[in-house]
């Protein structure tokens, strides 16, 4: 997918070898469930209910049998608990948007309407956020 060819990339621009990484399960993107593969354009005209209750709070909105952003951030807990040394992470929104709840501290709130760019890098130290 997107993640793993943009960590390849990454990898070589770092002269390492393309294939040279591990994929974490706990950071793999949320389940979306019934709502996997629509637009918010589909859901808005097909579902306009579920549209409703994202927008009254996206944190914990859960998709029909999928996963909600806090779900998501109670699954990647644990891995950022055990980090010893630095890492690379490549991940899609919901995964970002608790990574910066997790290492920058950001308010779920905040992170759950954070529009990423795609173009960009994010570095988290010391519970600190910089986009290079």
């Amino acid at each position: 997918g997107r993640a793993r060819e943009t960590m390849e990339i990454i990898r070589e621009a770092m002269d390492l070898p393309r294939e040279g990484y591990a994929i974490e399960e706990r950071l793999i993107e949320a389940s979306y469930g019934e709502l996997e593969g629509m637009s918010l354009t589909d859901i808005e005209r097909d579902r306009p209910e579920l549209m409703e209750l994202r927008d009254q709070d996206r944190w914990n909105f859960t998709p029909p049998n999928g996963e909600s952003l806090a779900m998501v951030s109670q699954r990647i807990a644990p891995f950022f608990d055990g980090l010893v040394q630095p890492v690379i992470i490549v991940a899609h929104g919901a995964v970002g948007r608790t990574v910066r709840h997790h290492l920058a501290g950001t308010p779920t709130e905040a992170a759950a309407h954070y529009a990423f760019p795609q173009d960009r890098i994010f570095r988290f130290e010391d519970g600190g956020e910089e986009l290079i």
